[in-house]
């Protein structure tokens, strides 16, 4: 805990799939929008191996992937 080595993808997709259940359990497309963006921004991010956290070969750590991932979202 505390030493910023985590890679928080596995969390932020679970907010995805989050987002998803309650955009088709309560019929707000924005929801539905907005998981399929940060969908799309883990991808950006993941596809640059100097992006990615180490468990994946790259030099980040969390709290860097995090806000890689928050700045890629379109």
């Amino acid at each position: 805990a505390g030493q910023d080595k985590a890679n928080p993808t596995s969390m932020i997709l679970s907010v995805t799939m989050l987002l998803d259940w309650l955009g088709q359990r309560h019929g707000q497309n924005t929801y539905r929008e907005a998981a399929a963006s940060i969908d799309r921004a883990i991808e950006i991010v993941l596809a640059n191996p100097n992006m990615r956290t180490p468990d994946l070969g790259g030099p980040m750590g969390t709290q860097a992937f995090a806000k890689a991932v928050a700045e890629s979202i379109q």
